[in-house]
């Protein structure tokens, strides 16, 4: 089986040299990456081409304007010709010896149409104290739908199938766009949840999670909708909570004194939430 990574990118050097050795490293051999890069202006363009040359059959890019992420995705969804598909953007990388790990349970499972595993959360320092693990739990469609995401875009693998069922990304979406695939994805076939850690997801400054706002919440709690989810769903309490939380961060966070305000905060929201995940 071959595997295809699509990687949507844009002004991500710093980054990206991490993401491909990630996968150069791997000792499964039948893979190929596909970028699908913005128009960057931060030296990305130049390290796509010394890889590409230095790899011409197994990495291979096109860089040009957009007109957002899931554009991005698409086009890479377009060019890859793998049996598995695997989305990892630029900044994000893999654990060691999984390619061959991932192929094994397709190969054994046929009925299985995604796979996804666990992932830690890092910043630009990768130190420990900054390493969190990536909310996962096994694979249940009305807690997907109702309380919250829990399949990490970076160490989730599925099967060309899905992609000729359902199509692309939706480019209407500028957030949840993983959020709206897995919902259509799981309309296809099996999903499963291997607990083995498989990836990184980066959060830094110039990333969509770590400078998200409301408009991620109110993106999420209309995807819930669209397919049938709750009206108070997890995600209305997130869209609800969730950005008064953010704007004590911005303003209140870091001035002295105030820090009990942000940690209140805090527990007012997961707490909450907390509750309408054991109510629901």
């Amino acid at each position: 089986m071959k595997i295809s990574i699509i990687s949507p990118s844009f002004n991500q050097a710093q980054f990206i040299g991490s993401m491909f050795e990630s996968v150069l490293q791997q000792p499964y051999p039948n893979w190929e990456i596909v970028v699908a890069d913005g128009a960057s202006t931060d030296g990305t363009v130049a390290l796509l081409q010394q890889y590409h040359q230095r790899y011409p059959e197994k990495i291979r890019y096109i860089s040009e304007t957009d007109t957002g992420q899931s554009n991005a995705l698409n086009k890479a969804l377009r060019l890859c010709t793998g049996d598995i598909i695997a989305w990892l953007s630029t900044d994000d990388y893999y654990e060691p010896n999984i390619f061959q790990y991932v192929v094994d349970i397709f190969t054994q499972q046929p009925d299985v149409m995604v796979v996804y595993g666990q992932c830690d959360t890092v910043d630009e320092t990768i130190t420990p104290a900054t390493v969190q693990p990536y909310y996962v739990a096994p694979f249940n469609y009305e807690l997907l739908l109702n309380r919250r995401n829990f399949i990490p875009e970076a160490a989730t693998f599925f099967r060309r199938q899905v992609y000729q069922h359902i199509g692309g990304f939706d480019e209407q979406l500028s957030y949840v766009m993983d959020f709206d695939y897995w919902l259509r994805a799981a309309t296809v076939g099996k999903i499963i949840f291997v607990p083995k850690k498989l990836a990184n997801f980066r959060v830094h400054t110039q990333s969509k999670t770590g400078s998200r706002n409301t408009g991620f919440f109110k993106e999420a709690l209309a995807v819930s909708r669209k397919y049938g989810g709750k009206t108070m769903s997890g995600y209305w309490w997130m869209y609800q909570l969730e950005p008064l939380y953010y704007w004590y961060n911005r303003t209140l966070g870091a001035l002295p004194g105030l820090g009990w305000m942000k940690r209140g905060m805090k527990r007012l929201v997961q707490g909450k939430l907390a509750v309408v995940n054991q109510q629901r």
